[in-house]
């Protein structure tokens, strides 16, 4: 991932708290529409604890974008991004809205800075910034798919196994088979 200048990482720390709040609460209404903000962690498969979902979601998002205004790419083994991506995946969001989060922050610091990014040094910086927040949806939705795929093994297993009941009760098959 490439690096920005100090000019236009500043302009942005400057303005963190107001823009990741703004980031959270809309991405949160966007994946969570149906009304799930009270739910946590424990009413969802192969979580143990009691930490609000929202919680979880949204100090995810802080650490992404602190990595990315560093000029990091959100690394895949991290939990925090792996949470994230396992709430929204778990939730049966489409790969674009469980990913939406991205492009609401591109949008969001493009219309906070109309202004400073007419110039065109601000400009290319923003370019390099789309770029990194591009690679970073890359990795997030490889993480999205993988929880996909592990999801859909889960439950083609549940259901041979109702199956393999089902015909055992009916003695349509022995334990042998």
């Amino acid at each position: 991932m490439k690096k920005f200048n100090v000019i236009f990482k500043d302009i942005i720390i400057k303005d963190r708290e107001s823009i990741v709040n703004e980031w959270t609460s809309k991405a949160w209404d966007q994946c969570f529409s149906r009304g799930n903000s009270g739910m946590s962690c424990s009413s969802m498969p192969g979580c143990n604890t009691d930490i609000p979902l929202k919680h979880i979601f949204v100090a995810g998002l802080e650490r992404i974008f602190d990595e990315l205004i560093d000029g990091k790419l959100p690394d895949i083994k991290h939990p925090m991004l792996n949470d994230v991506i396992a709430i929204l995946a778990i939730q049966d969001s489409a790969p674009s809205k469980a990913l939406s989060f991205y492009t609401m922050l591109t949008s969001l610091i493009k219309n906070r800075f109309k202004k400073q990014l007419l110039e065109e040094e601000m400009n290319n910086q923003f370019i390099v910034f789309i770029e990194n927040i591009n690679n970073a949806m890359g990795v997030s939705f490889d993480i999205y798919m993988n929880i996909r795929e592990r999801l859909f093994n889960l439950k083609i297993k549940e259901i041979m196994a109702s199956n393999s009941r089902l015909l055992k009760m009916a003695k349509l098959i022995t334990n042998e088979t």
